[in-house]
């Protein structure tokens, strides 16, 4: 028998038991919706599905500060990842010929609008 089970059968009323691998309480709603159901529905991704499921667990598994400063990093890093990604190298144009969806930020930088 696991660990996992033992603790199971130890307990008075197996009811009462939460799951701790397949659905833990600190990742669901009251209404019993889960995180991962929210994350995988809207395709976030890791960064972002991280840093939802840091905001909406807060508080629930312990600290509620280290959850929300989780939550922070992952969202810089998807911020960070998202501005390179925006950006294009510097395009070739006439002065007063860039195009519309350009925009230039200075310092030969531009992004796409």
């Amino acid at each position: 028998m696991s660990p996992y089970e033992a603790h199971r059968a130890s307990m008075s009323n197996p009811r009462d038991f939460e799951d701790i691998i397949n659905a833990p309480k600190h990742y669901k709603s009251a209404s019993g919706l889960e995180a991962i159901t929210v994350i995988e529905d809207f395709g976030l991704g890791f960064r972002l599905g991280n840093c939802l499921k840091y905001l909406l667990r807060a508080g629930k598994k312990g600290d509620r500060l280290e959850d929300l400063r989780k939550a922070h990093w992952y969202l810089e890093r998807e911020i960070a990842r998202t501005e390179k990604a925006a950006c294009v190298e510097k395009p070739k144009f006439a002065a007063g010929d860039m195009p519309a969806q350009v925009q230039d930020l200075g310092g030969g930088t531009f992004i796409r609008k």
